[in-house]
């Protein structure tokens, strides 16, 4: 009965991991067969005999929650599905100024058990200038791999990871600004910032942006660095009192290397400058998005 355990205790490990249940489950034979070798000599006879009872089960178990071996022909239907193009169509929205070219929506259980509503949006700026269409395309080159990838999996019933791709717009004077999310896991997200000048006809940059609020490139990285580290300090010192400088600046370098002029930012409707600055932190990723004001 040792073989039946150990097999029964493999599905169970497969049945929790929804992401990578169909790679997991095609490494099961190798994997079990392994384990039985080395318990193979304290087997007894008659051990041996239930252990086929036991093998009979693990079958059954598998066809119930992976389905039998007419999976094949529906596998190969899932891949047809995943190698086709999510399809792009310019829609419009309660706001005149921004389109969307991609607009999906829906509730989707994996293959064990989890059910949750996805949101997948690529919003456009409805501007016609060289410009909009240069920023417009690049709208499209952050979102669409990462949102055909997530609904790419929806055929083979692995869980998502991202769950929702999504947008706001935030309106000063003649600037229009996109500020688009992307959530994963463990409060970890990904964050766009988009800014066009409807009056002018052109993109706003990051550098244009700093210079609305009087600040020149090198100002605002001195000053993300000084909050960055300021922030960090105080999470070292209530944890860790005494670390060394050299200790701390090394645990920062990750947030350090990310503080560019590149960071997402926009002029919210306030006239204040907001910029995504990555905070280091002590447990889990190197570092998480701080909405700071400048």
């Amino acid at each position: 009965m040792k073989k039946v355990f150990i097999i029964l205790s493999v599905i169970a490990s497969v049945l929790l991991v929804g992401c990578n249940a169909r790679e997991v489950v095609s490494e099961l034979p190798e994997q079990v067969s392994e384990t039985v070798e080395k318990t193979e000599d304290d087997v007894t006879s008659e051990e041996e005999s239930n252990n086929n009872a036991g093998d009979v089960l693990l079958e059954e178990t598998m066809e119930e929650f992976f389905g039998n071996e007419t999976s094949s022909d529906e596998n190969a239907d899932n891949t047809d599905v995943a190698d086709t193009e999510l399809p792009l169509e310019l829609q419009s929205t309660d706001n005149p100024k921004v389109n969307v070219i991609l607009n999906l929506s829906g509730t989707y259980t994996d293959i064990v058990g989890n059910t949750d509503n996805y949101v997948y949006q690529i919003p456009q700026f409805n501007a016609d200038s060289d410009s909009a269409k240069v920023l417009n395309e690049r709208i499209v080159e952050d979102l669409y791999d990462v949102i055909n990838d997530e609904v790419q999996t929806i055929p083979t019933g692995c869980s998502l990871f991202c769950y929702s791709v999504t947008y706001e717009v935030v309106e000063y004077d003649n600037i229009v600004a996109i500020i688009a999310s992307v959530p994963y896991p463990n409060d970890i997200f990904l964050r766009f910032a988009y800014s066009y000048d409807f009056a002018n006809e052109k993109e706003v940059t990051n550098t244009e942006l700093l210079a609305m609020r009087n600040l020149t490139e090198e100002d605002f990285i001195t000053e993300s660095l000084r909050r960055e580290k300021e922030y960090f300090q105080r999470q070292v010192d209530s944890i860790y009192p005494g670390t060394a400088e050299e200790e701390v600046n090394a645990w920062m370098q990750s947030a350090i290397n990310d503080t560019t002029v590149d960071l997402p930012m926009y002029i919210g409707a306030d006239g204040i400058l907001y910029v995504y600055v990555p905070f280091p932190s002590l447990a889990g990723a190197d570092w998480y998005y701080s909405l700071e004001q400048f």
